[in-house]
């Protein structure tokens, strides 16, 4: 990154607290820290609470060219949780969302295989996408708050010391868990970047003390290291511990009482103050305008697709994408999940706040579906490194989409993180969700269950097509408008699948996905049991594309048996939510829509099966 100009505004107001002319070496750390602190500076604009102890975190993998390896992988999982620990959580969760191009690039495979591999038993999602870069890769992990304690203040002449692992996050895990036992540490930073001196401004902001760093031992390090604040005097208890678990740790300094940021060996010595000098600057203007793209999208023209009487080869086309094969992977996850991770890169991309707010709502849904109420929220932004007027405004756009959509959830977000690229155009937002599941609620899983029993839609249908896989392949483009984002709506539909579940009315729940009102069926019909069928019919004043492709944001299907039906009504009904009987299951393993779909279920597993092979190799 180039380090811009020192301002000479600035310099006068460094030179008027210092009552000296800074040197050359103060100057180039204050520029330094600016871009250091520019993702922190980014954060702050997403997030609603303190960072420290949040019980969601994200760690991010990106590559430019080739394939992610299984180390890369294991990496980043261990990053994740070791951020986690080292802010006082104990990590029971993890979940991988991995972003490549489509599968039929090189190297695509490998990667969607390693990650599935890496992730194990945890939930993994996979988003295809025509961005350039090779993978992106966010690593999100849930956890619970270890102690209530409150925080221990530094003092003057504690030691600071650097824990290194060159030999990866794996070794750094059981020595972060032993130092959360040691009433001594103080404090544990990660190092970001590899420039100990500016990792060390942040610590004193944090600390808002003073620090004297010794110049000699400010060695370059990677990003497997941490910072630790201990009492004075116990280094040699840290270091034998570190050298129990194959870490380096090194004295780099000393807490002062004096607010004063100093290095021995530099010409360095400021006040704290001259390190918030830049915080009156505007991160994100407010006068930017918007786009020429966003303010002259054009929509979905219909007539130029003609309508068949048989949707069957369409549908199951569509069943093959990668967007539906994915969505069914997720629907067959095992349930009862307390994390959730999603991006939906094209509607940010087309309408930025619509799309942040799709991009929460998914994620919230994707906990919902498995019983589990959302209460915590994690994001991050991938950032183009130069920062355009174009892409300050989606930034906005984004933390407002973001703001709003959680404020509806009444979501938490205690950790927030913003990366800068030069391989990416636009911005990219990846969300997880994180929740507590009722030990006494019966876990909900996506499959049919009995034959009789009724299959009900909450909300209202609007066929929308905009973003749509079925815009994709029939107009070769998927540009919007961008479905709309009915958050109220949303809000009460989770809490009627909750509340169903926690007495026993809902016998299976999937939300509306990639494929429309046919496919999230169909994902239902592959999930469910052995020999089920479904018989569907839909009175609709839409277009028949549009009613079985439609992509709506916040449908939700679900099965009851026909003794329930009364009582979903009346919370239906008290909520103010649509609900509508749309079919029954059956038992002749067929599944039709009104007159426009008949096809066999033994037909969907096995357009499945061989999607999954092209895909997954």
């Amino acid at each position: 990154m180039t380090q811009r100009k020192f301002p000479r505004y600035l310099h006068q107001h460094v030179k008027t607290i210092l009552g000296r002319e800074p040197s050359d070496e103060e100057q180039s750390l204050l520029l330094r820290w600016v871009e250091f602190d520019k993702q922190r500076r980014f954060s702050q604009i997403l997030t609603t609470g303190e960072g420290t102890g949040a019980p969601v975190s994200l760690a991010n993998l990106f590559r430019s060219k080739g394939s992610v390896t299984l180390d890369d992988l294991g990496e980043v999982m261990g990053r994740v949780a070791n951020d986690l620990i080292a802010s006082g959580v104990t990590p029971h969760m993890l979940s991988l969302y991995c972003r490549t191009p489509r599968p039929e690039k090189r190297g695509v495979r490998t990667t969607v295989n390693r990650t599935a591999k890496a992730a194990g038993d945890e939930p993994v999602s996979f988003g295809f996408t025509d961005y350039p870069f090779s993978s992106c890769i966010v690593a999100a992990s849930s956890g619970d708050q270890i102690s209530e304690e409150p925080s221990k203040e530094a003092t003057d002449g504690d030691a600071v010391i650097l824990l290194h692992s060159p030999s990866g996050e794996g070794l750094m895990t059981p020595l972060l868990q032993e130092l959360g036992d040691v009433d001594k540490c103080i404090i544990k930073v990660r190092v970001e970047g590899t420039d100990l001196s500016t990792q060390a401004v942040r610590l004193t902001k944090l600390l808002q003390m003073g620090v004297y760093l010794n110049g000699k031992s400010l060695i370059v390090v990677g990003q497997k290291a941490f910072i630790v604040v201990c009492r004075n005097g116990s280094e040699n208890k840290i270091r034998k511990m570190a050298r129990k678990h194959n870490v380096s740790a090194t004295l780099v300094g000393r807490i002062s009482k004096d607010k004063t940021y100093r290095i021995s060996g530099d010409d360095i010595s400021l006040p704290l103050s001259c390190f918030s000098l830049f915080d009156s600057e505007e991160v994100v203007p407010s006068d930017i305008r918007t786009p020429d793209e966003l303010m002259h999208q054009s929509g979905i023209t219909l007539n130029k697709i003609k309508q068949p009487k048989s949707f069957n080869s369409t549908f199951l086309v569509i069943l093959g994408t990668e967007e539906c094969v994915v969505a069914s992977q997720l629907a067959a996850a095992l349930p009862g999940s307390s994390i959730s991770i999603s991006a939906k890169d094209h509607m940010v991309w087309c309408d930025p706040k619509r799309g942040a707010q799709a991009t929460v709502a998914a994620a919230v849904r994707g906990i919902v579906s498995g019983g589990v109420a959302p209460m915590h929220a994690a994001v991050s932004v991938h950032l183009p490194e130069r920062l355009t007027e174009n892409v300050q405004y989606r930034f906005r756009e984004i933390a407002e989409g973001v703001s709003t959509s959680t404020t509806a959830f009444q979501l938490s977000i205690n950790s927030a993180r913003v990366w800068f690229s030069e391989n990416i155009a636009s911005p990219l937002l990846t969300v997880a969700v994180s929740g507590l599941s009722d030990s006494v609620a019966p876990e909900l899983t996506a499959g049919f269950k009995d034959v009789g029993d009724f299959i009900l839609m909450l909300g209202s249908h609007r066929g929308e097509l905009g973003c749509s896989v079925y815009a994709r392949l029939k107009l070769s483009s998927a540009d919007g408008p961008v479905p709309m984002v009915d958050l109220a709506m949303e809000r009460q539909m989770r809490e009627i699948v909750l509340t169903g579940n926690k007495v026993g009315l809902i016998k299976s729940v999937i939300h509306l996905s990639a494929g429309g009102l046919a496919a999230t069926v169909a994902h239902a019909l592959i999930c469910g049991g052995t020999g089920l069928g479904a018989r569907i019919h839909v009175s609709s004043k839409i277009r028949n594309d549009e009613l079985l492709f439609g992509e709506t944001e916040g449908l939700t299907i679900i099965s009851v048996a026909e003794e329930s039906i009364i009582e979903i009504e009346r919370l239906c009904m008290n909520s103010g939510v649509p609900c509508t009987a749309i079919g029954r299951v059956t038992d002749n393993g067929i599944f039709t829509f009104n007159d426009l779909l008949k096809v066999k279920v033994k037909k969907l597993h096995e357009s499945q099966k061989e999607s999954r092979k092209k895909i997954f190799g």
